[in-house]
């Protein structure tokens, strides 16, 4: 399986969650995560969830407080039954939810079992290309 960026730890579970036609994407308050993974599996459809919920058979993007990572950090949970992206911020919700969307573009029917623990190393990052230093 192919990442980018790399995730800080991945631990394959064994198994497999074979992706039913039509299933449910469980969030908060916070869609925009919801919605991105909703254009990558037609027939599914949003839910809303409260606090503590958990659905069987649904991918659920949890937003916890308590959650021990930074604002952008994650953890996705593939089981046999579902999917959880849990984080302490919807920016680390996101993130977990655009693994996912690779996931599902290369196994669109059924999901390995995994574990991705992942947070970027710096708060702000990017890419110096200066073309003023010649060839």
């Amino acid at each position: 399986m192919h990442l980018l960026p790399q995730p800080k730890c991945l631990k394959r579970l064994g198994g497999f969650w074979r992706l039913p036609e039509r299933g449910c994407i469980a969030a908060g308050d916070d869609l925009l995560a919801a919605e991105g993974l909703r254009a990558c599996l037609p027939g599914w459809n949003l839910t809303r969830i409260l606090k503590g919920q958990r659905l069987s058979g649904a991918i659920s993007l949890v937003q916890d407080p308590g959650f021990k990572a930074g604002p952008e950090g994650y953890r996705l949970r593939i089981a046999t039954q579902g999917a959880e992206i849990r984080a302490r911020e919807p920016r680390g919700i996101c993130y977990g939810a655009q693994t996912l969307i690779q996931i599902l573009k290369q196994h669109p029917k059924a999901l390995p079992c995994l574990r991705i623990d992942d947070e970027p190393d710096f708060p702000h990052r990017g890419q110096l290309y200066s073309l003023a230093q010649g060839r």
